[in-house]
């Protein structure tokens, strides 16, 4: 399939067919939504977690950087095997959770 964001698109390339224009629209707006929940969970006194792979251009949108600016949240790598998963799958953890790493995975 094409590829709808790149890393001087972040938000999405402007050429693309009307269904990866919606897929994009649609990935966008689930970002913001992953922010405000968070944002809304800092605000009342809750954890959260996001995760996705370490190569997601998730990390790079403006709102996810906004969040992670926020006092206490945290960027974790993670391959999921050090975790007892039979695959490596590395990816990033942002949280707000104190000690994640450690509770995350037993071997760190």
């Amino acid at each position: 399939s094409p590829a709808l964001w790149d890393w001087l698109h972040i938000d999405g390339l402007k050429n693309v067919s009307a269904k990866g224009a919606s897929l994009i629209e649609q990935g966008n707006l689930l970002a913001k939504w992953i922010a405000t929940i968070a944002r809304t969970a800092i605000e009342a006194g809750a954890w959260f977690i996001v995760e996705n792979p370490a190569k997601s251009f998730l990390w790079c949108m403006d709102c996810i950087r906004r969040l992670h600016a926020m006092d206490g949240v945290v960027y974790i790598g993670v391959r999921f095997w050090n975790c007892g998963a039979g695959y490596e799958k590395p990816a990033f953890l942002l949280s707000n959770v104190r000690g994640l790493w450690r509770k995350f995975c037993k071997k760190a």
